[in-house]
């Protein structure tokens, strides 16, 4: 490899920019230098390459005694999972019945959801497909295949109806109806909204969202954690209703329309970007985590904007934000646990939803980790690299979860 294409690896993954197969490279160079393991003639002296590593990466002040002590352990098989050379029983048994060193065991989330129709019927999806599609007339999944809910005929229904105690009853006063879709704990979905843009929903996460959006903003509803990738909408309303004119030319306004993701306490407006919305009841805070574009926050009667790799942190009195390493809060939607300089208590809360375990927090010692890990090995896979080279083990009984 060049260096010039080496040295701009190293500052993407500082930066939190890279893809997981770069980081996957750049954590591999990184076990290799650990080892100090010697190279082969004709290829780059790694061994001298090995000081800027850890420098460009940023081991933290006062953390690198530590950092190299768990490195050599845990790192080797965190790197090991990073490139798939993973420890994971291909034929996992389905009994609830796993047993591990650590007691009991639990077998990693999947795709699981429900939708939800503005009648109250409730849809259990297809855990053999990944997602669902928002279309003009009625829903489908992503591979094409349809659920037989004929959208029309729901919003005919609805605007025959006079009882105000209908679960879904849109907001937009246009005669669209509402859906939501809702991940349990050990679950994942995915859903195209009517305007193209997506959202990944983590596990223990419900989605409201309307069947067509035709007024002069989109609006959507959060509780729990989702990924967006929102469109720009340049014409993409829906041609079922009318577009506001513009006063000043007399055409339809195909302007972009702004995407708001409502959470309690908090609203998120954008245009067009990716980002990644945490937002669990009874959590600390909600964090609101950006990968590109732009987007304004508002909240406790406040408003700030972030640029990618800023992070906005809502909690009941305040709004700040602050720098962060974005794959640890986005890495769960391509299927990682991405850890830079995380502690283990925030950890331990995404495992928690996606192992549909409950932890102990009192129990936990004040740990911080750097790597990654694949989100579908078993979760005694995940302790064995969270305990590995530490003075501490975990116990797993039934679903409860403590370390001693």
């Amino acid at each position: 490899m060049e260096k010039e294409t080496f040295n701009e690896l190293l500052r993407r993954y500082e930066e939190g920019r890279c893809t997981p197969a770069e980081a996957a490279k750049v954590e591999e160079w990184f076990h290799a230098m650990a080892k100090a393991s010697p190279e082969p003639a004709g290829e780059p002296d790694y061994g001298k390459l090995g000081k800027q590593l850890y420098d460009r990466i940023g081991i933290p002040k006062g953390r690198p005694a530590k950092f190299m002590r768990w490195l050599p352990y845990a790192a080797a098989i965190l790197v090991s999972l990073a490139v798939g050379i993973v420890v994971y029983r291909a034929n996992q048994p389905t009994s609830p019945q796993l047993t591990s060193q650590y007691g009991d065991d639990a077998l990693p989330g999947s795709n699981k959801a429900t939708l939800t129709l503005a009648d109250g019927r409730v849809i259990d999806l297809d855990q053999a497909r990944k997602g669902i599609v928002i279309g003009t007339e009625n829903i489908t999944y992503d591979d094409g295949s349809t659920l037989n809910v004929m959208l029309s005929e729901a919003e005919a229904s609805l605007q025959n109806s006079r009882d105000p105690s209908t679960p879904l009853r849109s907001a937009q006063g246009d005669g669209s109806v509402m859906l939501a879709l809702t991940t349990p704990r050990g679950g994942q979905y995915q859903v195209t909204l009517p305007d193209g843009s997506k959202a990944w929903l983590n596990a223990a996460s419900t989605l409201k969202y309307p069947s067509r959006f035709t007024a002069n903003e989109r609006i959507v509803e959060l509780e729990g954690e989702a990924y967006f990738d929102i469109v720009q909408t340049q014409g993409t309303r829906d041609t079922r209703a009318p577009a506001p004119i513009s006063k000043s030319i007399g055409v339809p306004n195909t302007l972009g329309m702004p995407f708001k993701v409502r959470t309690s306490g908090q609203t998120v407006e954008v245009l067009g970007t990716q980002f990644n919305i945490s937002a669990y009841p009874g959590s600390p805070e909600t964090q609101t985590t950006l990968v590109e574009g732009k987007v304004q926050v508002e909240a406790n009667g406040a408003s700030l904007q972030l640029v990618p790799g800023e992070q906005a942190a809502t909690t009941d009195k305040a709004l700040n934000k602050r720098n962060v390493n974005t794959e640890s809060y986005t890495g769960w939607h391509e299927g990682w646990f991405v850890f830079h300089d995380l502690n283990l208590a925030d950890i331990m809360r995404q495992l928690e939803n996606w192992y549909d375990i409950e932890v102990d927090y009192a129990t936990l010692p004040d740990e911080n980790y750097y790597g990654r890990i694949k989100r579908d090995v078993r979760l005694s896979d995940v302790l064995d690299i969270l305990a590995a080279d530490r003075n501490f083990t975990f116990k797993l009984n039934g679903r409860t979860l403590m370390a001693n």
